[in-house]
């Protein structure tokens, strides 16, 4: 297993979110992203776990609507 296997690219999450990259990336630099964002420099990594927990809470809500 690779040391950044749970981080995924920014705009990797961005894409699983329904996210414009360019949309992505001005929530990252506000600190609006939906879920939490590690900044490395000029790059943005998004933890798979936050990411994860996001997208099931949001398929629960659109299950229960």
């Amino acid at each position: 297993m690779s040391p950044n296997s749970h981080r995924r690219q920014h705009h990797d999450a961005a894409r699983a979110l329904g996210l414009s990259r360019t949309c992505a990336y001005d929530l990252a630099k506000r600190n609006k992203f939906p879920c939490r964002v590690i900044r490395i420099g000029t790059v943005y990594r998004v933890p798979t776990a936050g990411l994860l927990n996001l997208l099931e809470a949001n398929q629960v809500r659109s299950q229960i609507s």
